[in-house]
């Protein structure tokens, strides 16, 4: 069988014993079943559904591990043909093999139309195929033929994985699948000899059933009737909305850290090459903060990050000196690596692992808690936490939802990243503005109170890049407005306090003898939320950064003979269960005062409120909720 060539990546003739084909050998309709018989009538708002998909791993006694993948899926449009039409399988080559036991389609006139032979074809992923460490890896592709509204595609392969190939067997699953599922049956068989399978289901119910049979212990869920959960903008991770079945034998998360931490920490020693390198990136730096910076933005900068699940399956971490000679690395070696090259610049250092502290237990974890590795330096001021892609971590940003799991004296303590701070996440700006009595400009002192989310201390830790942050947040609240001089009078890890002397960049826009300017479309909170408005309806919930708050209160002073000839309108979205929007506006005495005050009270805004949100944020981002017009009325 010949491969082909196409642009994603390089294809690769199948190697004999790879895969084999038995596709004669199976019943028309595996597991002796019919079909439900469901389709467009029964989910008229769906692409396709999932009618029967059951999934196996067994444990073998000399350690091999094998995983049956059976699944039928009825195609409802065209637009879920990309999605089922070219399955593909991963397997690492040398140490799985791929056996198809059935793959064919099932058509709407009765006829089974089996692939044929030419129509498997290896490829090597995306996600690794350039880096020669992870070249063993492959995909078989399947290309169905017959793709047709209201086929049934059938898929029924086994892979089986040498000893060893892959840690644990354990694997972290989605229930809710972005398609219904009518039948769907997960099974795990151990030998009797075996560790007990850990498990935690999620979100979803299930018929279960623990027996044994013979030698082998047997975990069965069976799950029904499952609806769609599609992926949409700004929704929650699938593991915190869908339903999740988690299991592994590994004996506990502690077990799973302690191998990670072992495995990092003894890639990571010091050695000459490294020496070197960290000598060259910290040469003009006297401070070790200063020397901790200078290694990690030179290894970002030059180093290859390959951020791909794969890296974890059958083969162990390389050392630092091998990956840095390689210049690429899974992210266990590119932890090892900072971690060696710190070492060899004579900075303590040790290794954490992060993980999601809403979604971790210590009872069960798997590859799929792993977010990343830290290195962990202890400063006199306090922990320096670096992740190896983007440098020292920011407490107030993503990493806040994240806890460390370090080593102390031979023992695992696990530790939060969040700062202890009962601020919320708030941009405050107070000021006073004046236009010039020809109306051409507008200038004036503006307050700005950034707190949390708002504030990134390693990013603001210089004159210069606290002037570009204000010069940001001074542009998401009026367009053409530039910065002339600021100071800053408070500033700590999460709270940041300054004066802003503004001016306009431009001349103010003359509309038919008028002048006007506008509040800018997306307010700094608006900009963070970055809520999907644009579409007219959610079938998920919206997941926002953080719990935010704004407000700004602004004086607008008219020279003499000026007048507003329009002002914003005054809203008030009244308390939703999302939170509030409020706008209030008063004119007198040449003077227009503008209050605005936007509060997200929650960090997910469930579907069925998307609509008064979205009403909100539109009344305040349309013209008639930003925009003064002005005109001068002494001729």
């Amino acid at each position: 069988m010949r491969g082909s060539t196409v642009g994603e990546g390089m294809f690769h003739n199948l190697k004999r014993g790879v895969f084999a084909l038995a596709l004669l050998v199976v019943p028309a309709l595996a597991l002796g079943q019919e079909l439900p018989n469901v389709g467009q009538a029964e989910y008229p708002n769906d692409d396709a559904v999932i009618l029967r998909w059951k999934q196996v791993w067994t444990l073998e006694e000399d350690g091999r591990q094998v995983y049956e993948d059976h699944r039928f899926v009825k195609l409802l449009n065209d637009r879920s043909w990309r999605r089922y039409a070219d399955p593909r399988i991963d397997f690492l080559d040398g140490a799985e093999s791929v056996e198809i036991l059935a793959a064919r389609a099932h058509l709407p006139d009765g006829s089974v139309l089996n692939i044929p032979a030419y129509s498997f074809n290896t490829v090597s992923p995306r996600g690794v195929f350039r880096w020669p460490a992870f070249s063993g890896w492959r995909q078989l592709v399947c290309t169905f033929s017959g793709v047709q509204n209201e086929a049934v595609l059938e898929l029924h392969y086994k892979r089986t994985s040498q000893p060893r190939t892959r840690r644990w067997l354990s694997a972290d699953l989605r229930i809710g699948d972005v398609d219904p599922v009518v039948e769907r049956v997960v099974e795990v068989n151990l030998p009797s000899s075996a560790k007990p399978l850990h498990h935690k289901l999620t979100l979803a119910k299930s018929n279960f059933e623990q027996m044994s049979e013979g030698n082998q212990a047997r975990y069965r869920w069976v799950f029904n009737e499952t609806a769609a959960d599609p992926d949409q903008t700004a929704c929650p991770p699938w593991r915190q909305r869908c339903g999740r079945l988690v299991f592994s034998d590994c004996a506990s998360s502690a077990e799973w850290a302690g191998e990670i931490l072992r495995e990092v920490d003894s890639a990571g020693e010091p050695s000459k090459h490294l020496r070197k390198f960290a000598k060259k990136a910290t040469e003009g730096e006297v401070g070790e903060i200063g020397r901790i910076r200078a290694i990690a933005a030179k290894f970002k900068t030059t180093f290859n990050f390959v951020n791909d699940a794969r890296t974890w399956v059958g083969r162990s971490t390389r050392s630092a000196d091998e990956v840095f000679d390689s210049c690429y690395g899974s992210p266990l070696e590119s932890a090892g690596l900072l971690l060696g090259l710190l070492r060899s610049a004579g900075i303590d250092a040790h290794p954490c692992v992060a993980v999601d502290r809403s979604l971790f237990s210590k009872d069960i974890a798997n590859e799929a808690d792993l977010v990343a590795v830290v290195i962990e330096v202890a400063a006199l001021a306090g922990p320096i936490r670096l992740d190896p892609a983007s440098g020292i971590i920011n407490p107030n940003g993503p990493w806040r939802d994240r806890d460390l799991i370090l080593e102390e004296g031979g023992k695992l303590r696990r530790v939060s990243l969040a700062m202890s701070t009962a601020e919320p996440d708030s941009v405050r700006i107070d000021g006073r503005l004046e236009v010039d009595e020809e109306g051409k400009s507008l200038s004036g002192q503006l307050t700005i109170e950034l707190a949390n989310l708002f504030v990134n201390p390693e990013a603001l830790r210089d004159e210069a890049s606290r002037k570009k942050r204000l010069e940001s947040i001074v542009s998401q609240l009026m367009p053409h407005l530039k910065v002339t001089n600021f100071s800053v009078s408070q500033f700590s890890p999460s709270r940041m306090v300054a004066s802003v002397s503004i001016e306009s960049s431009k001349p103010l826009k003359d509309v038919y003898g008028k002048k006007m300017f506008e509040i800018s479309l997306n307010s700094p909170a608006l900009a963070k939320a970055q809520l999907p408005i644009n579409i007219p309806a959610r079938r998920t919930a919206i997941q926002l950064p953080g719990v935010l708050r704004e407000d700004i209160r602004l004086t607008i002073e008219l020279p003499k003979g000026w007048s507003p000839a329009i002002v914003p309108t005054a809203f008030d979205s009244g308390q939703q269960a999302w939170g509030a929007c409020q706008l209030n506006v008063e004119v007198a005495d040449g003077s227009v005062q503008f209050n605005r005050s936007t509060r997200f009270d929650t960090r997910q805004i469930a579907a069925e409120d998307f609509s008064s949100v979205r009403q909100a944020v539109r009344t305040l981002q349309d013209h008639g909720g930003r925009t003064f017009l002005i005109e001068k009325v002494d001729r």
